[in-house]
């Protein structure tokens, strides 16, 4: 499965809830990425987790915490092969299926973010 916007797009609204009345329970994972907000349906991202993987592993070497330790979000439109694969807003989408599925973390709290270049956060991929 390659990285490719579509593909991330699609996946990110299939796991959303469409009405907001459907929150209940547990079956609910709040996210806040870089920008984005959103509340996804726990069972739809259970049964994406492995494809959820399989497209942050498409990304650079360097965000993987056993290799590069992390890297700026500003990095995340680019795959590992340095070709351009997306705008920050779906790269953004991508951040938050990670954190939904615990593989993503940012490396610093959100108010320090502002210290780093261009105001945009770190982040590493469990793996």
């Amino acid at each position: 499965m390659k990285l490719c916007p579509t593909m991330v797009n699609d996946l990110f609204r299939a796991c959303l809830f469409e009405k907001e009345s459907e929150i209940k329970g547990d079956n609910f994972i709040p996210v806040e990425g870089v920008v984005t907000k959103v509340v996804f349906r726990k069972d739809k991202i259970e049964k994406s987790e492995e494809t959820i993987m399989e497209l942050l592993n498409q990304l650079p070497e360097t965000f993987r915490e056993s290799s590069g330790g992390g890297w700026s979000f500003l990095n995340s439109v680019m795959d590992i092969k340095e070709n351009l694969w997306a705008e920050q807003k779906t790269a953004d989408e991508l951040v938050c299926l990670g954190i939904a599925i615990k593989k993503v973390e940012f490396l610093m709290p959100r108010e320090m973010w502002k210290a780093l270049p261009g105001g945009m956060p770190y982040f590493k991929i469990l793996i």
